[in-house]
């Protein structure tokens, strides 16, 4: 796992153009803190690279790398989990290699079979950017569910592009906040694909390309080369299993430690229970537990890692603990964030990092076999949109505002052990749901913190298109896990992961993201995937063959942290000092936040979930913005 930069520029000397990269790779230290190197090419091309090394450990396999040729000079994030095959297949063709690294591979094979068989070839998370010196071309080129970041733009000088929005800001230090940005930001906890908060940079979406032409000083569309959807042949279970095993295998190869992270839930523990059977070393497993019982998983972590025999690592932390990272967040995200759990992921990836420098996770199951509650209620909710007139949803959503109806749901979700936070918030998701009218609005509004973040915000908004390949399908649930892998997954779930394992320099896999998985798994009978006691059937079916059913039978937490509680007390100084501070005055609609923020600290109405969002977009305007 790496770091990687470049810049494309006429209008200044090689030299300027080294400096700047030079300072770009900086930037990048923490995400590869074990080299660095920059190329310069006198046409006015400069690469940076930082390197985490992972697989060969030697200078020779550092970067930025030139093929043998002599034609592709490459700066390369991520790991190629095909790359034993594809050099077999280059050996086989006569090629002959100086190191046992997946970048060779890469750079050989873009050299002897073009970028389009490459990237149809590789298996894998990624972001690079490849040099054709012959005809005077930059490729970019991202990952197909977008585990790696890759930001790009024109600058009055040239273009540029690096693994984060802080590089480009080497760059270009006048880069200008976007407002639309600002309001997806707020709306969906971070800055979706293909936007940035900075105006002219753009993130390259998952499963594109993007080509720069020196000569034209042209930037082409990015073009896809993979979207999800079904494979073609419906698989059996043990296909199915076979796959997800092979994905786990394939991410166990590494010349340096490696362990996982440990939830106790389905798809992490199921991830563990894969490796200590394919394995040969006792698996190294981390744990954050929470002082708040309410939030706490360790316990179950702790009884599964027992019961499949792992070297378990767990560190109970306080509320101070947690508190301790929020000045830190504007620093780790390179634009604004603020999914809280990133600050859960902060400290178990610190932790992980004491003992191993590449941790295996869960993420990515619920997207791909409906573990999500949305999936089980979105095509219910649907369905019920057509089936009754407007105005009965609407005296539905207002008799599910009646306080005494809160109450006895609250009463009712105590006996079953719910937490009374998470009956309240889904409760008053289901009121904005009801008003909505068709599939892709209520997708949205699912995953939304606000409906209308533009009248938070004092300066003018223009209309924003939302891509929505998602929805050429009529299949609800197939839409739904659709939606989530090209929308919510990339924007958030591995923006938080990727951000927060690489500011101390590890390395995050996911077997659940092996592209051929997805395609399968996307492919599979419904009832594989949602049934009644909630979602991914076929996970919990593969893990009751390692686990009793007790361990991992649960309901969902999601690594949530008080927020409702810390914005009443722990963080009510701080959050006040950003609400009435100086950007708050230049950013926000007066009075509108102070509104939310009135009501919330007087019990009237739960807003942390928006509040959050607010502040996390002024802290990081506060940091970044001078």
């Amino acid at each position: 796992m790496c770091g990687i930069c470049g810049i494309i520029s006429r209008k200044q000397s090689p030299e300027s153009l080294t400096r700047l990269t030079e300072r770009a790779t900086r930037a990048l230290n923490h995400r590869g803190p074990d080299g660095s190197g920059v190329w310069s090419d006198p046409a006015g091309v400069c690469l940076g690279h930082t390197r985490l090394s992972i697989l060969d450990l030697r200078t020779a396999a550092g970067q930025p790398m030139h093929s043998q040729n002599g034609r592709w000079v490459l700066t390369f994030n991520g790991e190629i989990y095909s790359f034993q095959s594809l050099r077999q297949e280059l050996e086989a063709g006569g090629a002959v290699f100086r190191t046992t690294s997946d970048t060779e591979v890469l750079v050989e094979y873009l050299a002897r079979r073009g970028l389009t068989r490459t990237l149809e070839r590789l298996t894998g998370m990624f972001a690079f950017g490849a040099w054709d010196r012959q005809e005077r071309k930059l490729f970019l080129a991202r990952d197909r569910l977008g585990q790696k970041p890759l930001f790009f733009g024109a600058t009055p000088n040239g273009f540029v592009f690096g693994s984060e929005l802080r590089v480009l800001k080497v760059y270009h230090p006048e880069a200008r906040v976007s407002p639309e940005a600002c309001a997806l930001m707020l709306r969906y906890k971070s800055v979706p694909a293909p936007h940035t908060i900075y105006q002219g940079f753009n993130k390259l979406r998952p499963g594109h390309w993007v080509e720069y032409d020196l000569e034209s000083g042209s930037l082409g569309n990015p073009e896809p080369y993979w979207t999800p959807a079904p494979s073609a042949d419906p698989p059996d279970s043990e296909e199915l299993k076979e796959t997800f095993e092979r994905a786990v295998a394939a991410r166990l190869i590494s010349d340096v430690p490696l362990g996982a992270f440990l939830s106790g839930g389905i798809d992490s523990s199921l991830v563990v229970a894969t490796m200590q059977k394919l394995g040969s070393a006792q698996v190294k497993t981390f744990t954050i537990g929470f002082t708040q019982g309410e939030f706490n998983e360790a316990e179950q972590a702790r009884e599964v890692a027992r019961h499949l025999g792992t070297d378990h690592t767990e560190i109970v932390v306080s509320p101070d603990d947690l508190l301790s990272i929020v000045p830190e967040l504007p620093l780790i995200y390179d634009e604004p964030f603020a999914d809280s759990s990133q600050i859960p992921t902060i400290l178990v990836s610190r932790l992980a990092r004491k003992s191993v420098t590449v941790a295996l996770s869960g993420d990515g199951g619920d997207e791909s076999f409906a573990g999500y509650n949305r999936h089980l209620w979105l095509p219910r909710i649907a369905r019920a949109l057509h089936l009754f007139p407007g105005p009965a949803l609407v005296a539905l959503s207002n008799l599910l505002s009646w306080p005494h109806l809160e109450k006895l749901l609250v009463r009712l979700s105590e006996r079953k052990l719910l937490p009374v936070r998470m009956v309240r918030d889904k409760l008053d998701k289901l009121r904005t749901l009801l008003k909505c009218r068709d599939y892709p609005s209520l997708y949205r509004q699912a995953v939304s913190d606000t409906a209308t973040p533009e009248a938070l915000l004092a300066a003018p908004v223009r209309g924003v298109m939302e891509e929505a390949d998602w929805d050429a399908t009529d299949d609800l649930l197939l839409k739904g896990c659709l939606a989530d892998l090209q929308f919510y997954l990339p924007n958030d779930i591995l923006v938080k992961v990727d951000r927060a394992s690489m500011s101390c320099g590890l390395e995050a896999r996911s077997p659940f993201l092996d592209h051929h998985l997805v395609e399968k798994a996307l492919a599979a009978p419904a009832s594989w995937k949602v049934g009644r006691n909630g979602g991914k059937v076929i996970l919990r079916e593969w893990l009751t063959k390692e686990l009793p059913p007790h361990l991992f039978e649960r309901p969902k937490m999601g690594f949530a942290v008080p927020l409702d509680e810390w914005l009443r007390g722990p963080l009510k100084e701080w959050a006040e000092s950003l609400l009435t501070g100086r950007r708050a005055s230049e950013w926000l609609a007066p009075g509108a936040a102070l509104e939310l923020w009135r009501q919330h600290q007087t019990g009237t109405r739960r807003h942390h979930h928006l509040l959050w969002n607010l502040l996390m977009l002024l802290a990081w305007l506060e940091e970044n913005q001078g």
